[in-house]
């Protein structure tokens, strides 16, 4: 994995990090799934950005191998490393989550489907995510487990049914804590 930016590439006008994540930094606080307020065309206080925006830099960034189409605000994901929750029988210990920020049609996506694919194949941790509405828990599914058969394959309808399948769990798994977070908040209510 890239450890170093891709000489000349820059977010232009991608701001999916800006509205997509939550940030509780003491400079700068912001709910998820809303654009920051120092966004205006462009990060208004970059220079003097938060330590959680100064660090954060997505795979398309990071990957010279990623095209202009693998770009969040096109192509609908996110991707970007992740050292939490990976199982204790991986040797790899740096995973990939790839976080859904726009239509969820794209979980069928050809080079979305092979790029996960492979990253399994190679032994990479991989989760699928979704953040989940302000004020509400997102949810995930790792990947590995449930699409190695389909890996092992290469069966790449088997593939799209498996992410579509976890898609739709961790959907359901996010609005039943949505659902489930609403039922305190009114009880807690005087």
């Amino acid at each position: 994995m890239a450890t170093s930016l891709v000489p000349g590439r820059v977010c232009g006008e991608c701001n999916v990090c800006c509205s997509y994540y939550e940030i509780t930094d003491p400079m700068l606080q912001k709910p998820k799934d809303t654009l920051c307020p120092m966004w205006q065309g462009g990060c208004t206080i970059h220079a003097i950005r938060p330590k959680t925006c100064r660090e954060f830099f997505c795979l398309w960034r990071r990957t010279p191998s990623l095209d202009d189409g693998w770009r969040p605000d096109r192509l609908g994901v996110v991707i970007h490393e992740t050292q939490a929750a990976i199982p204790a029988h991986f040797v790899q210990r740096v995973g990939l989550i790839f976080d859904i920020c726009g239509a969820p049609e794209v979980i069928g996506d050809e080079r979305l489907v092979l790029a996960i694919a492979d990253q399994i194949h190679q032994g990479v941790p991989v989760f699928l995510r979704i953040v989940g509405a302000p004020g509400h828990e997102g949810a995930f599914a790792f990947l590995n487990d449930r699409m190695a058969q389909a890996v092992a394959r290469r069966d790449r309808d088997a593939l799209r049914a498996a992410l579509r399948e976890a898609l739709a769990d961790i959907e359901a798994r996010s609005r039943a804590g949505a659902a489930q977070a609403d039922i305190v908040r009114a009880q807690l209510r005087p």
